[in-house]
């Protein structure tokens, strides 16, 4: 099989076609821990994510929205965002995250958590990756 670029692997793991911890395993570089693709229309990087803060969460709701009015995406989080190196993330707790976020955006969107560990450097980081589908039941998703 032909090595896929980074945005093509992006593509296939939001259509499921990758498992998301291949994906992102096949996106950031093992030697330095920068992820390969820059932010764009599939992908968005962020430092951090606090339940406990309404500005985050509105803005995570929003992002989630934009992808899902788009062509789904992946949100990445423990990823600091001046270097796209992965810099770690405290624990999140999955049902928090839909509670909060569902606020905002009701039942209708379809998206998926999970931790995914990342080694570089002898380091080991956990980041968190939100994958979004593109939403087919309501179009468009308003916040």
């Amino acid at each position: 099989m032909a090595q896929l670029d980074t945005y093509e692997v992006i593509s296939r793991v939001i259509k499921c076609e990758i498992s998301l911890s291949d994906g992102i395993a096949a996106i950031i570089d093992r030697k330095t821990g920068i992820f390969v693709p820059i932010e764009g229309i599939q992908i968005d990087y962020k430092e951090s994510l606090d339940l406990n803060k309404s500005g985050s969460v509105a803005e995570t709701a929003r992002d989630i929205l934009g992808f899902s009015n788009t062509q789904g995406g992946l949100l990445v989080f423990g990823v600091d965002d001046a270097q796209q190196r992965a810099c770690g993330h405290a624990p999140l707790d999955v049902k928090r995250l839909r509670e909060s976020v569902g606020q905002y955006i009701g039942t209708r969107v379809a998206f998926d958590l999970e931790e995914i560990p990342v080694n570089f450097q002898g380091r080991n980081e956990r980041v968190y990756v939100i994958q979004i589908s593109r939403s087919l039941s309501t179009y468009p998703t308003l916040l």
